[in-house]
């Protein structure tokens, strides 16, 4: 017991590293595409944001301790969910704020969860199935919808498929649509946006994706 309470509270102390070093990293991906992005938070007062710094750390923290508590103890499943998570907030976090996913942070996932598929024995065929057919749909309905969804948001979809597979792909695509549009209709129904602005569906995926590798 007591070996556990300190492995947490080492663990607890990286996470709280890790969520700063990577906040840091996307404030300032932030800074450099400025140019593009449809809004701007300074990294300034972004990164001193003591809300954001307790949700971004907090999150992959608590999804790290449900994989852990859910799989048996599994120290493989809770690391790598802690690592799905920590992405999946950046992801949150960048979308939010400007609108944006940062390709070379979608590049790092990519290379982790190719290695994850190489180490862990995961149905290869399955994940690039997903990846492949997941943002080929997500491609094409960006161009039906005419800007619906954003090449962020098919890019994450791509890569979150060889995360996923198949299956859990399909459930978390679904769910951030419908979690997306409710509250893209909540925004409407309040005036807090019209129906020519654009709306980030990336924190509704990577959210749905957090969820789906837990409880699915």
């Amino acid at each position: 017991m007591v070996q556990i309470v300190i492995l947490w509270a080492l663990f607890l102390f990286m996470a709280v590293g890790i969520n700063k070093i990577m906040l840091f990293w996307t404030y300032k991906l932030a800074e450099e595409n400025q140019d593009v992005a449809l809004s701007f938070v300074s990294c300034e007062k972004g990164i001193n944001n003591a809300v954001l710094k307790i949700i971004s750390t907090s999150v992959p923290v608590l999804a790290a301790g449900v994989a852990w508590w859910s799989s048996g103890f599994s120290a493989g499943y809770t690391f790598q969910t802690y690592i799905l998570a920590v992405f999946m907030m950046q992801v949150v976090v960048s979308d939010m704020f400007w609108q944006l996913i940062f390709d070379k942070q979608l590049i790092l996932f990519l290379i982790i969860g190719i290695i994850r598929l190489l180490l862990q024995g995961y149905p290869i065929a399955d994940h690039l199935e997903a990846s492949v057919i997941g943002g080929g749909l997500f491609l094409l309905l960006a161009v039906l919808t005419r800007g619906g969804f954003g090449g962020g948001d098919v890019k994450l979809l791509a890569v979150l498929g060889l995360w996923l597979g198949c299956e859990d792909l399909l459930s978390t695509a679904v769910m951030g649509i419908i979690l997306g549009g409710l509250a893209a209709l909540f925004l409407l129904l309040t005036k807090r946006c019209h129906k020519r602005d654009m709306f980030p569906y990336g924190p509704y995926f990577a959210l749905s994706a957090l969820i789906v590798s837990l409880f699915c």
